[in-house]
């Protein structure tokens, strides 16, 4: 009967989480298996990462701020390099501008240095408090095994590798902030709490956010919703709740910043048109995202049951605080897909923070319905809307992708390492000996310029040089970022220890070693005819 609606580990999953269920009751010490239950979860899909190094792509960054192995930067160059060589500086310029994520991001560039490992051990401990964190506000509306069931459910996303298996997402900070906000707020005894050192961690978990990823902006009224003390059924404001202006105030400085360079430009980061008419014309377009339409179905199913239940008053006056929060979810949900232009979801870190926001969601307003459909009784006993929300679990389980977020990390070690041993060759490299970047298109500029940032840091004794294919492209800003390589291959660059092609052209007979980042379809010692010998050298990325 189940085969045809479960795949096999799915139905495993919904055997062992009602066993665990019906079991509970017998665990001690629930906090602490929670807990161990987040170190476990996190270190199966993580642990492969703590063997990483650095890899091509975003982590250059790091040695552009550190600047050199040999005479690195320290805390003293921090404000200089935050407002000369970061967004935080092109204020209303460029389309990006997140002020927190490059704070913290400098903030570990100085403490962490080029240790690779201390950079995915920060990351492993933020991935454990945000597995917490979940748990906590999922057991707002489940029951603790229920909850770590969903925990799962959650993350059978491959989208989770692009955001803990990289040194650069902003996304990383996100879940930061998130957890921060989650621990400070809420409590075991599912209770808010409320005191000044909560609203400053809060005040701070949301500056983190908001300034991690523009799109995050209307979490400032996050605070807003918890005022509200059910028990007392009055709203409980104490004259520190005036900082929670600051996040508001933050998110306008924010917005304004991308707004103001959006009109200077035609299109934002992602290449999506910036235009207010195209933004207007996604919004009236999103019916057809299952992400708008399943929650709109939900929430016009739990109107429908209100009017035949004749509880459309009661719900008013017991529901008015989830009621808000699920309006809340709901335009954050809408925000999220209008910022990357209608393409949602992707199976990549774009995908967060929707993907979660609908999840609780879909818990709100599923348990919301059957406590207005079911008696009493079957509600208090806990065990059939436990076992409702485990079915649904099971249905969005994937033991696959669960899996191949710990294969991503595997494949990040060894694709590391293997950037890290190449560097290291490069190293012991003698003065003489040619490298030679060769780049076919505009795909392979950022790994390109990445190279030369590590070949900068480590201060290669061996001559580099550029050679840029010809290639014309119809974007003008394509075309810009080929003619600075194009230019750096013509006149080279002493800061990155870069010579001009030609100059190494007039040299005959020497050994060469061409570093590429795909196929090649030429004969390199025919192309390189200077080269008495080539050593190809392909470079994943």
């Amino acid at each position: 009967m189940y085969s045809s609606i479960l795949k096999t580990d799915q139905l495993l999953f919904l055997l062992f989480f009602t066993f665990l269920m019906i079991i509970w009751k017998r665990v001690k010490h629930e906090k602490i298996v929670v807990l161990i239950f987040s170190f476990l979860f996190s270190y199966y899909i993580f642990g492969p990462n703590f063997k990483a190094k650095f890899w091509l792509i975003d982590d250059h960054e790091i040695f552009y701020f550190l600047g050199s192995a040999v005479d690195p930067k320290g805390w003293g160059d921090f404000f200089s390099i935050l407002i000369d060589q970061t967004e935080v500086g092109l204020f209303g310029v460029s389309t990006r501008y997140r002020p927190s994520y490059y704070f913290l991001r400098l903030v570990e560039v100085f403490l962490w240095k080029d240790n690779a490992t201390l950079w995915y051990l920060f990351r492993f401990l933020i991935l454990v408090s945000f597995v917490y964190s979940i748990i906590l506000i999922f057991r707002y509306f489940l029951s603790t095994p229920v909850a770590l069931a969903w925990i799962f459910t959650c993350f059978s996303f491959t989208y989770w590798s692009d955001i803990y298996s990289r040194l650069g997402p902003g996304e990383t900070y996100v879940t930061l902030g998130v957890a921060m906000f989650i621990l400070s707020t809420f409590n075991w005894e599912k209770k808010v709490s409320r005191s000044l050192g909560v609203t400053i961690l809060q005040v701070l978990s949301l500056v983190i956010m908001i300034g991690s990823k523009e799109n995050m902006f209307l979490v400032a009224m996050l605070p807003f919703l918890f005022l509200y003390d059910r028990s007392a059924e009055r709203y409980k404001f104490k004259y520190y709740h005036l900082l929670y202006v600051l996040p508001i105030l933050f998110s306008v400085v924010v917005v304004y910043a991308v707004i103001k360079a959006l009109s200077l430009n035609p299109v934002d980061v992602n290449g999506n048109s910036a235009q207010i008419s195209d933004r207007i014309r996604q919004i009236f377009g999103l019916m057809n995202n299952p992400l708008i339409l399943q929650p709109t179905i939900l929430g016009a199913l739990l109107v429908i049951v209100l009017i035949v239940r004749r509880k459309i008053v009661q719900f008013l006056a017991t529901y008015r605080q989830i009621l808000f929060i699920l309006f809340f979810l709901m335009i954050n949900i809408i925000l999220n897909i209008v910022f990357y232009g209608g393409d949602l979801p992707q199976n990549n870190r774009y995908d967060f923070p929707t993907s979660i926001l609908y999840i609780l969601y879909f818990i709100i307003i599923v348990g919301i319905i059957m406590r207005l459909l079911f008696q009493r009784k079957k509600i208090k006993k806990g065990l059939f809307v436990g076992f409702v929300f485990l079915i649904f679990s099971s249905i969005g389980f994937s033991s696959y992708s669960i899996n191949e977020i710990q294969n991503a990390s595997r494949k990040n070690t060894k694709r590391t390492l293997a950037l890290n041993q190449m560097i290291g060759k490069m190293q012991l490299e003698p003065k003489d000996s040619t490298g030679i970047i060769y780049v076919r298109n505009f795909t392979e500029f950022e790994p390109a310029d990445s190279f030369l940032q590590y070949a900068k840091y480590y201060n290669l004794q061996l001559r580099l040089a550029l050679d840029v294919d010809e290639v014309k492209y119809y974007s003008s800003f394509q075309d810009g970022l080929m003619w600075y390589l194009r230019n750096l291959s013509i006149h080279g660059n002493k800061e990155k220890n870069l010579k001009p092609l030609g100059d190494l052209k007039k040299d005959k007979g020497v050994n060469c070693i061409l570093y590429h980042f795909g196929e090649l379809s030429f004969v390199a010692i025919e192309k390189y005819t200077f080269c008495k010998q080539i050593n190809l050298q392909l470079i994943s990325y």
